[in-house]
């Protein structure tokens, strides 16, 4: 039973959505430490993309 979530538009602070869910104790600890650092490194691999084209908008 999810009993509180957050959302996000147009927002994404990964250190602290990182320190969010290793303090979660609602989800497996295997879970957690994976998903947080499969969500770091798609945040780092995506920013280093946007710089290497030169932008920070959305992809055209």
């Amino acid at each position: 039973m999810v009993i509180h979530t957050k959302g996000r538009i147009n927002q994404y602070a990964p250190v602290t959505d990182l320190r969010r869910l290793l303090e979660n104790r609602s989800i497996a600890w295997p879970y957690r430490y994976t998903l947080g650092a499969l969500s770091v490194a798609t945040f780092v691999r995506q920013e280093r993309e946007s710089r290497a084209r030169g932008s920070r908008g959305p992809r055209s």
